[in-house]
């Protein structure tokens, strides 16, 4: 079974009407999925908070099961995909980069203790020691003590072949015993996730062209406008379900 997870604080809730239930919603129930989500009260918690409801919904489900975290301010794009096309059976960790770090607005998890272990581990070094769920995944996988600690151990160019390659064998060295896979542009004919390189900044390129959004990615990142910008533009892009 493949399950879909999101959560949001109330501030986010016409964000939410949008992304989770015009659009992941009926996209989980076409499919067959499973569809997870909770409001949050407080906003300051939602980077643990929604970790908890994550691993508390893999914790009622069947051992293997696939679990697709996405965040509010991403959609589905091109419902014509399926969450199992980007399902690799040889990992348990799907991820992408956000820059040098583990992105936090999509993951794709195999429902096994190791995961459910590190973001237990995730949750509780969030309260003293990485200040988000990023950070703390990516010092967790790769045995790195602070993000500083993290970010030496690949010093290269970012966006590059090589630097992917050589991440994911940092993140594959992780004490959890996770096969983890990075989902990049290099090695996927389906981009899972992009983001409008304009939204950022309107005029110069903040986002590689090859990690930018087309109508061929499966979703889009919403991320780093204020909400009302969000709330006039995403139904200009929600496709029909």
């Amino acid at each position: 079974m493949i399950h879909l997870v999101s959560t949001w604080s109330a501030e986010y809730q016409p964000l939410a009407d949008l992304t989770w239930f015009a659009n992941k919603l009926p996209y989980a129930k076409k499919n067959g999925y499973q569809a997870h989500c909770i409001v949050h009260g407080e906003p300051k918690k939602i980077l643990w908070d929604r970790l908890a409801f994550l691993v508390a919904q893999m914790e009622e489900a069947t051992a293997n099961d696939w679990f697709l975290f996405t965040g509010t301010d991403a959609f589905i794009t091109r419902p014509q995909y399926r969450i199992e096309d980007f399902i690799d059976e040889g990992f348990d960790f799907i991820c992408g980069l956000d820059f040098r770090v583990v992105f936090g607005d999509w993951l794709l998890l195999r429902n096994c203790p190791a995961n459910r272990q590190i973001i237990g581990d995730c949750i509780l070094a969030m309260t003293w020691r990485f200040a988000n769920e990023q950070i703390g995944f990516s010092c967790l996988l790769s045995g790195a003590k602070t993000h500083h600690d993290y970010l030496r151990l690949n010093p290269g160019p970012i966006h590059t072949p090589e630097h992917y390659e050589k991440t994911q064998a940092i993140l594959n060295q992780n004490p959890y015993g996770l096969r983890v896979k990075l989902h990049g542009p290099f090695s996927n004919p389906a981009k899972m996730l992009g983001d409008l390189a304009w939204i950022h900044d309107g005029f110069h390129r903040t986002v590689p062209k090859f990690l930018e959004w087309d109508r061929n990615t499966f979703m889009l990142h919403m991320g780093g406008k204020p909400l009302h910008f969000r709330l006039g533009l995403i139904p200009l892009l929600l496709p029909t379900l």
